[in-house]
């Protein structure tokens, strides 16, 4: 009479092992990417808070300009009652706002690609990286008022 094997073989184990390295390989490149979207979405996000702060700055600061003077693409001149309010400037690391104080405010990385110019009562801020036409334009209620009369 004849035993029967009742255990697995080698053969069966390296392919239950094989299958299993694959099972984790998977699962580890799945967990990288995960990791590297949160961080990438995490950046986006610190990216956009950025943009929006100097937008609402330059927003308020174009609202209350009687003059509204672009002397080139990257730089801009707000004034009102004969005062600065603050000149804007793009640079190669970034969006800088100076008051009339003299203060100096920066927004590294936020406005690198746009480009600024007077249109009527507002100011356009134009990305030049962008494939689309897109623009944004911040209006001056002062110069409003004054071509509505």
């Amino acid at each position: 009479m004849k035993r029967r094997r009742t255990g697995t073989s080698l053969y069966e184990m390296l392919i239950a092992l094989g299958i299993l390295v694959i099972a984790l390989d998977l699962s580890a490149q799945m967990f990288h990417s995960l990791i590297r979207t949160g961080a990438d979405s995490y950046k986006s996000q610190n990216q956009t808070v950025r943009i929006e702060a100097a937008l609402a700055k330059l927003r308020r600061d174009v609202w209350s300009a009687a003059e509204v003077s672009v002397s080139d693409s990257h730089s801009a001149r707000l004034s009102a009652g004969g005062g600065l309010i603050a000149a804007w400037t793009i640079k190669a690391d970034g969006l800088e706002r100076t008051g009339a104080d003299g203060k100096t405010e920066r927004w590294p990385g936020v406005g690198n690609h746009w480009a600024l110019a007077r249109e009527g009562a507002s100011l356009t801020i134009s990305d030049e990286s962008s494939k689309e036409a897109a623009a944004v334009r911040l209006p001056s209620q002062v110069l409003l008022a004054g071509a509505a009369r």
